[in-house]
């Protein structure tokens, strides 16, 4: 489906605040959800990119975690290729608007046997295991997403990746 999105009209060009991404962003009429693309390549090895957005708990993300207006968040690993992530963000700073609290089953893998592409998928989830708060103060919001990794020609010998990223949100409330 975000393949499709692509290609048609539906996205329009955004303004990136880096000259290297690429971003669009749009919306289908009567929905409630906004769509954003964004796209770049990295000086890193697919391994590494994965492994870096996969890591949503390491500690160098959570040492910044509060900076980027995160109040909570916990992982639940289910294996070594899943994991489920409740994460609540002050999207505003106001006390007037209710934090978004998110639950995303979160699964990564290789599209083939080559190693030279790597999905990560974010899908909204109810029940999982990991139930909803019963805080009055948050709101509910989904994502769904895909996160695509695509190995490209080493340059200098240096590793570089292909980043694109695919998001459908409700911000809920």
């Amino acid at each position: 489906k975000f393949g499709e999105m692509a290609t048609g009209d539906l996205l329009k060009d955004i303004d990136s605040p880096d000259p290297l991404v690429k971003m669009k962003a749009g919306y289908i009429k009567g929905d409630a959800h906004i769509i954003g693309y964004s796209e770049t390549e990295v000086d890193a090895s697919v391994e590494q990119c994965a492994s870096w957005d996969y890591r949503v708990d390491s500690r160098e993300r959570m040492a910044t975690f509060d900076q980027h207006r995160g109040l909570e968040r916990v992982i639940t690993k289910r294996s070594d290729h899943c994991q489920l992530n409740r994460t609540v963000y002050d999207l505003t700073g106001s006390a007037f608007i209710r934090p978004r609290e998110f639950f995303v089953k979160t699964v990564w893998k290789w599209d083939n046997d080559a190693h030279n592409n790597f999905t990560i998928a974010s899908n909204a989830m109810i029940d999982e295991g990991l139930a909803p708060s019963n805080n009055k103060k948050f709101a509910r919001a989904t994502v769904n997403s895909m996160l695509s990794f695509q190995k490209l020609e080493n340059v200098g010998g240096f590793p570089r990746t292909k980043v694109s990223f695919w998001a459908q949100v409700n911000l809920g409330g």
